[in-house]
């Protein structure tokens, strides 16, 4: 009776790790495909050209990359329909991410990383490297409220059998 309490303890807390860790890892599957439909580019970019990971996701983006200047343009990470008002304002002030003198919706549509000054920096083709959000989960902002009432369930939960077990060994038969 004791085995099978603790492997349900930590059954239970094997799935609340999960569950915290899945909602962090969110990331918008829109962006890609609208980047590619707004400029015209050899491919749909992968999340890893604003992000670090292919997770994407607030706390995820890239140093000097254009997941930090394309906000100042109004993008938000959290509304797709803030990408194509923010790629027109970045083309409107011809920004440059990584300051080689050419736009990044130029570069974009080249098929160039716009926060790779090298010419050779691709973001499509053979030895290119890869872009995009691969495996995304759902879209939206991270609930913190329902993962710690979640997490709070699961521990109560485990208490109760606890202590349940723990009356059933004193009790005797």
């Amino acid at each position: 009776m004791r085995s099978i309490a603790r492997h349900l303890g930590l059954s239970c807390l094997l799935a609340i790790a999960g569950v915290l860790t899945t909602a962090a890892a969110r990331a918008n599957p829109d962006f890609p495909g609208l980047l590619k439909a707004n400029v015209p580019m050899p491919c749909v970019p992968q999340c890893t050209l604003c992000h670090n990971t292919l997770a994407g996701g607030p706390g995820n983006v890239r140093p000097m990359s254009m997941g930090t200047t394309w906000p100042m343009y109004g993008l938000d990470g959290n509304q797709p329909s803030s990408l194509v008002p923010a790629l027109n304002n970045a083309r409107g002030a011809m920004q440059d991410t990584d300051h080689d003198t050419v736009p990044d919706d130029v570069e974009l549509g080249m098929g160039h990383d716009p926060n790779n000054p090298a010419m050779d920096a691709l973001i499509c083709g053979s030895g290119a490297p890869m872009y995009g959000c691969g495996r995304v989960a759902r879209q939206g902002p991270v609930d913190h409220v329902g993962a710690v009432a979640a997490a709070s369930v699961a521990l109560i939960g485990l208490s109760a059998m606890r202590r349940r077990a723990a009356s059933k060994m004193r009790t005797p038969l």
